[in-house]
This record gives C-alpha cells, sequence and structure tokens, in this order.
C-alpha cells in the first residue's frame, strides 16, 4: 500500500494570525476559505496535501504533555528553501532552533499557538532518504520538550 498525509485538521486560537504565518513563512496558498475555517495547501504535487486550519472557542493549549500532534515536519527541495523558511522564523521571533545529522539539516520554529513546526532538507539536493530513517536522531526526543 502506497499512501501519504493527506490533510491534517490543526485547532487555533485566532485563524487570521495563523494563516498569515503559514501563507508568509511556508509560503503555503489558500485553497478555501470559511468562516472559522481554511484549508492551505501545502503541495501542489499529484497527491494534494492540505493543512486545515480550524478556529477554535474556548481555552485549548499545544500538545505538550497531552495526547496529540508534537510537530509539523515538512520537507522543502532544498537547503536554500530550508534557509529562507529559517530567516522568516527568525524575524517572528518563532525560530526554536536547527540540526544537522548526516543527511539532512532542519530548523525548528513555533507557529502563533506555540505548535512546534519543523522544516528539513537532504543534503545532496535529493529528497530525504528511506536511510535517513534507519536510526532515529536525537532531535525526536528533543521536539517540543
Amino acid at each position: 500500500m502506497q499512501l501519504s498525509i493527506q490533510s491534517i485538521l490543526l485547532n487555533v486560537s485566532d485563524l487570521e494570525r495563523s494563516i498569515a504565518f503559514y501563507t508568509e513563512v511556508f509560503e503555503f496558498s489558500v485553497d478555501a476559505r470559511e468562516i472559522d475555517v481554511a484549508a492551505l495547501k501545502v503541495s501542489g504535487s499529484d497527491r494534494r496535501q492540505v493543512l486545515v486550519l480550524r478556529a477554535t472557542k474556548g481555552k485549548f493549549h499545544p500538545g505538550r504533555g497531552v495526547i496529540g500532534p508534537r510537530l509539523f515536519a515538512f520537507e522543502a527541495g532544498s537547503l536554500d528553501e530550508v534557509h529562507l523558511v529559517e530567516s522568516r522564523l527568525d524575524a517572528r521571533e518563532a525560530l526554536a532552533g536547527r540540526r544537522r545529522a548526516k543527511g539532512w539539516e532542519a530548523v525548528f520554529g513555533y507557529d502563533p499557538d506555540r505548535n512546534q513546526v519543523s522544516i528539513a532538507a537532504g543534503l545532496s539536493g535529493e529528497p530525504i532518504g528511506e536511510d535517513d530513517w534507519t536510526v532515529l536522531d536525537e532531535a525526536v526526543y528533543m521536539v517540543a520538550e
């Protein structure tokens, strides 16, 4: 079976602020928009990937210490794109750090609701390979600690 992640639904405290973050930092485009919901296109490949943002009413907090997502990680086409996102996160004072492993480099940051986000690219210019997942990097343990 060949699967890919088609969509992620993320509750957010301020829809406008979150749309601005994901469109400005990651260059996602808005595919659809309703009163309290927006669908942002992550990838324009043959398998559409969408981040759905839904405004919440009430008090919510990000995934630390609770069941749920701890990180939204994206793969870029090049290290230049990773560095561009890094500068955008830094300008928003939302940069958490960077990590370089044998075959890839990643930067970590936070969205407006303090959900941790990451973007990585392969060092060779090729997509991050299957071999890069045979040993879990220590970054897995550092995420959102």
